[in-house]
């Protein structure tokens, strides 16, 4: 059987280390299949220890993988459990996260499955969240002034990669298309003016959007119109998954 050709470029391009606890399920082994193939396991930027957990240190990766664990009826355990760090040059797309079976999802696809399952209410909400909270988070990371070792904690990456990944931003989420003339500062400005108005939203998209932006970006002018009852309520939005 042919390997497909995004997973050769996948896997000629860096060594995969699926980090596994024997003590716990180590695979997203679905009865509501997400894909067709078992085991799946969720490529990300960059992991990060929260108690005994390990999660993925960007909102996207960290909503998608939250999601899944929930799906799947699975529990988050003390080992990144159906995780893998890989650099953002190794999936097809230039971006994580990927979810990695017999073929490679993009975060698109992963979201469109997900979706899937949501009562009518829930899955428009979400479709807001999705487009909402990305284009902020992409918005965030071109206008505030993020140090590089802010980048290598989330995106896990230092030197040059800073740049390339920087250049790859505003790719995402087909931002760039929809926005080829913004001025970023002023949009920045009313995004946050909107994010007032969802920010109380009891919703594990925007809890893990919290969460992250809590953990690395406290420095921003996003975090500075979080209140702090809502970052309380996003942690125990992320225990309950557990």
């Amino acid at each position: 059987m042919k390997i497909p050709e995004p997973l050769t470029r996948l896997f000629n391009s860096v060594p995969l280390k699926i980090i596994k606890d024997e003590n716990t399920i180590s695979k997203f082994d679905n009865p509501i299949p997400l894909s067709d193939s078992v085991p799946l396991v969720l490529g990300v930027y960059n992991t990060f220890q929260y108690n005994e957990l390990i999660l993925p240190t960007d909102p996207i990766s960290l909503a998608t993988y939250l999601r899944l664990i929930q799906r799947n009826n699975l529990q988050l355990s003390s080992s990144s459990t159906g995780l893998t760090k890989i650099p953002f040059r190794g999936s097809p797309y230039n971006s994580l996260p990927i979810l990695i079976g017999d073929s490679i999802e993009s975060i698109e696809k992963i979201q469109q499955n997900i979706s899937k399952h949501f009562e009518k209410e829930e899955y428009f909400i979400n479709d807001f969240l999705d487009t909402k909270l990305y284009d902020l988070w992409i918005t965030c990371l071109l206008v505030e002034d993020i140090d590089n070792e802010t980048y290598y904690r989330i995106f896990g990456v230092k030197d040059f990669e800073v740049y390339d990944l920087k250049s790859e931003i505003p790719k995402w989420n087909n931002y760039k298309v929809r926005f080829p003339t913004l001025n970023l500062k002023k949009f920045y400005e009313i995004q946050l003016e909107e994010f007032k108005d969802y920010v109380e939203l009891d919703n594990l998209k925007l809890a893990s959007f919290i969460i992250i932006i809590n953990e690395f970006l406290p420095f921003t002018k996003i975090a500075k119109l979080i209140p702090t009852e809502v970052i309380e309520k996003s942690y125990e939005i992320l225990n309950q998954t557990n």
